[in-house]
């Protein structure tokens, strides 16, 4: 239900912004200067950055709701201990990796023999620090 009611708010909108562009992106500058505009941080590394990842509320709500389904299934504790560590490592290794600059040259490279992919690779990385710069 909660999925079917975030699909009818998204094609909603889109369609508000179709019809009301006006008002739509009007809407949109007000609410970015009232909720969103957040002081501009330092850059962090990308260790620090994917440890902040990890901490973020939607990760660790879904840690906890895994752990909470192994200790319900009956799983031995050593087991949960197990599962929940080698998620959470490969969650850090993933948060990591995006962040990193070398892991984005080394892409850009293998990516870089095909016109196309170093193209919609350059993109993809301007648009994200685009994001980052207006959001914070």
């Amino acid at each position: 239900i909660l999925l079917f009611g975030k699909i009818l708010l998204g094609v909603g909108l889109m369609t508000f912004a179709e019809f009301r562009p006006d008002l739509y992106f009007g809407l949109f500058n007000w609410v970015e200067k009232k909720w969103l505009k957040k002081p501009q941080a330092k850059p962090v590394s990308a260790l620090k950055g994917g440890i902040r990842d990890l901490c973020r509320p939607s990760v660790l709500v879904s840690f906890v709701l895994m752990g909470t389904y192994l200790a319900v299934t009956g799983k031995d504790s050593a087991l949960i201990f197990l599962k929940l560590f080698r998620a959470i490592g490969i969650a850090f290794i993933l948060f990591y990796l995006t962040r990193s600059p070398w892991f984005a040259d080394l892409c850009l490279k293998l990516i870089g023999r095909f016109q196309y992919g170093r193209r919609l690779f350059t993109l993809t990385q301007s648009v994200g620090e685009k994001v980052r710069t207006r959001l914070g």
